[in-house]
């Protein structure tokens, strides 16, 4: 009875919440409103003789296309980028992708398809984090997007998430205090050799991510040692958020803008 009782309260709850939350509110957060935009702009441009069954159409390759690339997402996540079985994961995915039919009846995987996966793929970074990269890797809506292109482009996504781990990890040995500020001297001694371990990579993502775990401890330390020999603490500090947005600044260098 008490669980029955509880149940029903919770029920009101949910539904006095959902009271709080305006019409538009709701069209906005569950991405409607982007999505009737989009098909009437479609409308428009194409001036179709049935617009209905455009529509019809539109939202239901709309929602295969959903289905594919949420599958499509699956199939990257099943091993980590570095393992040998993602190659063949990685054509699996692009396989899902391109086989389905676009808006003209053709198939092939378009910009847009690929933009929502790399949205999907960056959507545990912050607005600071992803716009830098999805600007670089980014293609057109409407031109077909070739498999060296996403390869590239979802390599790369992998690739930058592990970087800013790695930015954040180092900058944790460099905090001395745990106040989550370090010594800004110590810091932009880091990113410089971070900075050089990166441009001795050989410009596939692949090998990017060994560039931040070739600053091994010792290395890490040995450096550490020689900066604070030769100039001391310094009165600056530096904070993580502006450590990652350095190294990542650093990462963005060596991968080609896709536009």
């Amino acid at each position: 009875m008490a669980e029955k009782k509880a149940s029903k309260t919770t029920l009101l709850e949910e539904l006095k919440a959902d009271k709080t939350e305006t019409p538009l509110d709701f069209l906005f957060r569950t991405g409607v409103t982007n999505e009737i935009r989009d098909a009437m702009t479609l409308i428009i441009e194409n001036r179709p003789e049935d617009p209905i069954s455009f529509l019809a159409e539109y939202f239901d390759n709309h929602a295969s296309t959903t289905t594919a690339i949420m599958r499509a997402h699956q199939k990257l996540l099943l091993v980590h980028h570095s393992q040998p079985s993602f190659q063949n994961n990685l054509v699996l995915a692009y396989n899902i992708l391109r086989q389905r039919k676009n808006n003209n009846g053709l198939k092939g995987l378009t910009g847009k398809t690929y933009n929502d996966l790399v949205a999907m793929l960056c959507r545990d970074l912050n607005v600071t984090e992803a716009d830098p990269l999805q600007k670089k890797i980014m293609c057109l809506s409407h031109e077909v997007v070739r498999f060296p292109v996403f390869r590239l482009g979802v390599l790369s996504t992998f690739v930058y998430q592990d970087f800013l781990k790695q930015a954040e990890s180092l900058h944790s040995e460099l905090d001395l205090t745990e106040r989550g500020k370090a010594d800004r001297h110590l810091c932009e001694v880091i990113l410089n050799e971070l900075k050089q371990a990166v441009s001795k990579t050989t410009g596939d993502p692949i090998s990017v991510i060994h560039a931040g775990s070739m600053l091994s401890s010792q290395r890490l330390n040995n450096v550490m040692a020689e900066a604070l020999m030769k100039n001391g603490a310094s009165n600056e500090t530096m904070t993580v958020d502006e450590f990652v947005v350095s190294a990542a600044e650093i990462l963005l260098e060596q991968i080609p803008d896709f536009r």
